[in-house]
């Protein structure tokens, strides 16, 4: 941002750029974030301007008292996502994420000043908040840096086949081929198709983490955008397992794949591969749920995505989903808990 920019910004709010999912072992990954708490109500232009002035996703934190953010007597916050286009969009995990951690944490934080650290307290808070448009509520524990966010998301799949561009298209465009798609048990990985738990992402399961790693970001941006577009895609999530643990008790022990590497390509994003994709775990785990991978007994499946490696910039996000009461056969809601670390980078308050 200009210096001008910066004085609008700080008059409509305080800023805060956050990493969300990063690595426990590796805090220069993660997904940035840039947190916007606004100290007064702000038109949807505006919102989309600060948006436009950020090099990624962005939230917008609103919680100004009126009778349609309230459950019960208690106003929530209510989250604005958008895009670095200034595209508003109805929801982003890593930004959701960051932005309970700061919400949790902002007490500390004004107090603190520039203080980029402030989890001196181990007890756990709930956040709770609305997301615009929907005013969905969501809850979330956060524990000195690590949030869980908890939601109940409707899955749905749809298969890519018989479109303009095939797998060999998407996979071409990307570097790789036929030959670098995961043969093996083929039918338990989901495989070109649309998995969505908030957006449509298309799921390609990868041989080897070295064929995985071996991809590149799209050759051509434009081009990359309108095959997405053909098959009502945002974007394209590469995984491939990481080798086999354990799980269950002693005598029922069997080995399954609960840890993932990923990469994601989006759509049209101003950015050509994400470090850290909380929506598209989402869908990874939803569609692995529904083909009874890593269930340890309970109905609860527990999957770890690790993104981000091949940028230098390691992230990891944990997703544990189980069947919701009320689910539909054909359109099932699930029990989704996203779990991720956040650091602070910068504030400005």
């Amino acid at each position: 941002m200009t210096a001008s920019e910066q004085d609008k910004a700080a008059r409509l709010a305080k800023v805060v750029t956050a990493r969300a999912f990063i690595s426990p072992t590796d805090d220069c990954g993660g997904n940035p974030v840039t947190i916007f708490h606004l100290s007064a109500p702000t038109s949807s232009d505006d919102l989309a301007k600060l948006a436009q002035k950020c090099p990624w996703e962005s939230i917008m934190i609103d919680n100004i008292d009126s009778s349609e953010d309230k459950i019960g007597e208690i106003p929530l916050p209510i989250f604005h996502s958008y895009m670095p286009s200034g595209e508003e969009v109805s929801f982003c995990g890593h930004a959701a994420i960051g932005a309970c951690s700061y919400l949790a944490s902002k007490k500390s934080i004004v107090k603190g000043g520039i203080n980029l650290q402030p989890f001196s307290s181990s007890a756990t808070s709930t956040v709770s908040f609305l997301t615009a448009g929907d005013w969905i509520r969501y809850d979330a524990l956060v524990t000195r840096n690590e949030v869980q966010l908890m939601m109940h998301q409707q899955h749905t799949e749809a298969e890519c086949n018989n479109k303009s561009f095939t797998i060999v298209d998407f996979l071409s465009e990307l570097g790789l081929d036929k030959s670098d798609v995961l043969s093996e048990n083929a039918n338990d990985w989901p495989l070109f198709l649309n998995s969505s738990v908030a957006r449509p992402k298309t799921l390609i399961p990868i041989s080897s983490i070295q064929r995985l790693h071996a991809a590149t970001p799209p050759r051509n941006a434009e081009k990359f955008r309108d095959m997405c577009d053909s098959i009502e895609s945002t974007g394209v999530y590469l995984y491939s397992p990481v080798p086999t643990t354990e799980i269950g008790t002693a005598t029922t022990k069997k080995k399954v794949d609960i840890e993932f590497e990923c990469r994601q390509f989006p759509r049209w994003s101003g950015y050509s591969e994400d470090p850290a994709t909380g929506i598209a775990a989402g869908a990874l785990a939803a569609s692995l749920h529904k083909r009874q991978h890593s269930r340890c007994g309970s109905g609860e499946s527990c999957h770890i995505c690790y993104q981000g490696t091949a940028m230098g910039r390691p992230s990891k996000i944990q997703v544990a989903i189980s069947d919701y009461a009320s689910s539909s056969s054909v359109c099932p809601t699930l029990k989704v808990t996203y779990t991720g670390l956040v650091v602070f980078d910068t504030v400005s308050v």
